[in-house]
């Protein structure tokens, strides 16, 4: 039913379903349309099922008006997840009619090397750097013709936005993608965001998200930053240390003997015991005089014990052979220990000496003889050490194994700008993360004694992200503050020693503002009784105004300060279920592309295997390697929750943009208003009507277009009549953004490239000293030829030549010209070609 009627006429507007798709059929373009090549397919497979699975036919179509009905899969390029689809008709247009759900069903932007994201593996959360993360997945499979390389994953989820809340969001793909523009976003809390031009940021206007891309953006704007991103903890009790050093053999068990000796009397004898382990006659007696056993030796002996019996052998110890410091084979992750690392994260370091009179330190640094007197106390009960030396300003701890498990187990780092939250603590009950972050607070921390506020300051820009990701649990937003200072008198004197000049180290302070403040002293807090008090009489007495950053609920909208272009870069990019990631702290849209493949159902199922997709660039695009059988309306990208579904628009909207008001201060039905009810699918209306569909433009003059000489001509005389357009920026643009880049790239493939055989296809990557192929003795080509090269060099030059561009574009442009012919040499012909394009 359509307004309400039966549908009886075939002249009838019916409304086109989310998943219904009418296809391009243009008889005036220079390419078939979608139904003869899918005509053309539906008949091979046909034959493939008969002929060569012996099956029977699928389609039996015997005009392309046969297909109507028929399932496709549409694909766009980078994601290799298809969306399903239900062919309804063909248009005489060079485009595919579809509902705004479906279109939106397949997008991307990217995010630079150094965005940091929180990924969950199934297991354990961890906040990495994507560009790290995906070089270190080595995405191989180019997925277009921009060299875009692309990896499937399974099992990884990030945090993002759905269904009103932020929660989990599975990852489908992360793609590596070629050299580009990228912006920086400085924000007023002090965070930065580097991604492509056209990646998406939300926008929060009453209770509602919309997008807007980075290059819409300018100063003053709002981003939204969310306050708590919490999830269920997983509890770890213990670290078992023979389990990370099960291979070394290096490592030895302790404290033990009068177990084995209880175990040789059941036996009988030594000899017995070392018979049955196949030992030689004097290796158990040694390890018993020494109560020093292998690990391997222990891993033999277990058997011999009872399930029940085993916890005999709990009270072990492990050290390294030679060594007499013995570690219990168990770390507790009780409040204690936690909190010893969350110190060391603070004001901690690692050292070692590998040579023969070497040496493995753990260093934690404090004045406070309350935190000194705890730190002790804690690494005696629970590791078995004692200081070996003891500083007014320091505690050091030597033992190769704790060393290790600081460093290589848990990752902590050993210097401040390698430091990081153990991956772990995570993933931990909030409880125990308290327990680590009270550590690093009592050692790094302060307290404002005149305003409500608690800082930090670190060097390390892997802990300024681990630790918003931490406080963000408890619902705790931090603002960032980036300071330059010289180091303290200690430092400073070791520099003056060593007759070196003093550096200047910059550093980054984290502040929990006022309103926040409240919320880290109830779940947090500090151990240290002066800090502690200082921070509950100020909550108690201060008034505080509130933070200056502007708030809504549970997020923090901080202005943007400043949007700074950078030098292109390689980008990534990570497609995801939803719409929303949380990328540097800020909610972002998740990655995009535009354009779309279609193939029918059955060719995509019946000629799928990865062993035999072509290798050559832009194969694996049309491959889908996932599929989704079903649009979920509040998933897919959110640019289609902002069309319109009224019949009309009123007088009122009229007049709102004759004041020039913003569109969020007038209100019209949006998609977005009805998602999650009945007609998110349904009843979205349209405002023009119009008795053809074909009656517009039907495929684009670029297309029409035979050669790249009138395309430009075309575009330069339509930029010189739009009063609105800068005809020598749209000349500046062709160049930069096209011609010179093309010139450059093929010019480097010339000097790259193989030699063909025309006749048996050999590929050499010199020529042969006989000429000639030494296969077959055919004639060798090259496979990239000048005209390649150089079929923009002229247009570049007579733009150059008409209109204004800046000086550097010239530059690079007769840069270019001239490494062009220093290949091929001068073309006088061609020479007194330039200009002739546009000076007419």
């Amino acid at each position: 039913m359509v307004n309400g009627k039966e549908i009886t006429d075939v002249n009838q507007v019916v409304e086109i379903k989310p998943q219904d798709v009418i296809l391009p059929s243009c008889y005036g373009s220079s390419e078939d349309g979608c139904d003869k090549v899918l005509f053309r397919t539906s008949k091979f497979i046909d034959e493939l099922l008969v002929k060569f699975y012996k099956k029977k036919s699928f389609y039996n179509a015997e005009t392309s008006e046969d297909l109507i009905g028929h399932l496709i899969i549409a694909l766009a390029p980078h994601i290799s997840a298809g969306i399903t689809g239900r062919i309804i008709g063909f248009s005489k247009t060079q485009a595919v009619y579809g509902h705004p759900l479906f279109h939106c069903a397949v997008r991307r932007d990217c995010f630079a090397y150094d965005t940091f994201i929180p990924i969950f593996d199934g297991n354990t959360w961890k906040n990495i750097k994507i560009g790290e993360f995906v070089e270190k997945l080595n995405p191989d499979k180019i997925v277009d013709a921009y060299g875009t390389k692309a990896k499937k994953v399974e099992n990884f989820w990030t945090l993002g936005y759905k269904n009103g809340k932020i929660t989990n969001v599975k990852i489908n793909e992360f793609t590596k993608h070629q050299k580009s523009k990228i912006l920086r976003f400085h924000l007023e809390d002090g965070r930065l965001l580097d991604v492509t031009e056209n990646h998406k940021f939300c926008i929060l206007n009453k209770d509602k998200f919309f997008k807007k891309k980075a290059n819409e953006l300018k100063e003053g704007d709002y981003l939204v930053v969310p306050s708590e991103s919490d999830f269920e903890g997983k509890n770890i009790e213990y670290i078992n240390l023979e389990e990370y050093f099960y291979d070394r053999s290096d490592i030895v068990v302790r404290g033990i003997t009068s177990k084995i000796k209880l175990l040789i009397k059941n036996i009988g004898s030594i000899a017995n015991l070392g018979r049955i382990l196949k030992l030689h006659a004097s290796t158990l007696p040694n390890y018993i005089f020494r109560d020093s056993y292998p690990l391997t030796f222990l891993h033999m002996l277990f058997p011999f014990f009872d399930k029940t019996d085993i916890s005999i052998l709990d009270d072990r110890y492990i050290a390294v052979k030679r060594d007499n410091v013995n570690i219990p084979y168990k770390i507790p992750l009780n409040d204690d220990v936690l909190y010893l690392i969350g110190l060391y994260v603070a004001e901690g370091y690692c050292r070692k000496n590998t040579s023969k009179k070497g040496f493995y330190q753990v260093s934690i640094s404090s004045s406070e003889e309350e935190l000194k007197e705890k730190v002790k106390n804690i690494m005696k009960k629970y590791f078995n050490l004692s200081p070996s030396e003891e500083h007014e300003d320091h505690l050091t701890f030597s033992s190769r194994i704790v060393y290790e498990s600081f460093v290589n187990l848990l990752k902590t780092g050993s210097d401040a700008y390698g430091k990081r939250i153990p991956v772990l603590f995570f993933n931990l009950p909030k409880a125990k993360l308290a327990s680590f972050l009270r550590g690093y607070f009592d050692g790094d921390g302060s307290v404002d004694k005149n305003e409500l506020r608690v800082s930090c300051d670190t060097v390390s820009e892997g802990l300024l992200a681990d630790l918003e990701f931490a406080l963000r649990r408890f619902g705790i937003f931090v603002k960032r503050y980036k300071y330059s200072k010289k180091p303290g008198k200690a430092v400073s004197e070791f520099y003056i020693r060593k007759k070196k000049e003093i550096p200047v180290f910059t550093a980054t302070k984290l502040l929990i503002l006022s309103d926040y403040c409240n919320a880290f002293y109830e779940n947090i807090g500090f151990s240290l009784r002066k800090k502690q008090n200082i921070l509950k009489n100020n909550i108690e007495k201060i008034r505080s105004k509130g933070m200056k950053i502007s708030k809504h609920k549970d997020f923090v909208l901080p202005k943007i300060k400043s949007i700074e272009i950078l030098n292109e870069q390689v980008s990534y990019c990570l497609n995801v279920d939803g719409n929303i990631v949380i990328a540097n702290g800020i909610m972002t849209g998740q990655c995009d592309g535009d354009e779309l493949a279609i193939m029918l159902a059955m060719d995509a199922f019946l000629n799928f295997s990865k062993k035999y997709l072509p290798a050559h660039r832009g194969s694996t695009q049309d491959a889908c390697l996932v599929l989704s059988s079903k649009i979920i309306a509040g998933e897919v990208d959110d640019m289609a929750f902002d069309v319109d579904i009224v019949d009309k628009y009123p007088l009122e909207f009229y007049k709102a943009c004759e004041e020039w008001k913003m569109p969020w201060e007038f209100k019209i039905k949006q998609i977005k208003d009805v998602l999650g009810k009945e007609e998110e699918y349904y009843n979205h209306k349209f405002t023009h009507p119009t008795s053809d569909i074909n009656s517009g433009v039907l495929y684009s003059a670029y297309k029409s277009i035979p050669n790249m000489e009138e395309k430009v001509i075309g575009q330069i005389k339509l930029a010189e009549k739009i009063r609105a357009v800068d005809e020598n920026d749209v000349a500046r643009l062709i160049i930069d953004r096209h011609f010179i880049r093309d010139l450059r790239g093929n010019l480097r493939k010339f000097g790259m490239q193989e030699i063909r055989c025309v006749d048996c296809n050999s590929k050499y990557r010199r020529v042969p000293l006989s000429g000639i192929c030494s296969k077959c003795n055919g004639k060798l080509i090259f496979t990239v030829s000048e005209g390649s090269v150089v079929k923009y060099l002229e247009p570049s030059l007579s733009l150059a030549a008409k209109y204004e561009l800046p000086a550097y574009l010239k530059q690079s442009l007769d840069l270019t010209k001239m490494m062009i012919e220093s290949v091929f040499g001068k073309d006088k012909d061609r020479q007194t070609g330039l200009g002739s394009w546009f000076s007419k």
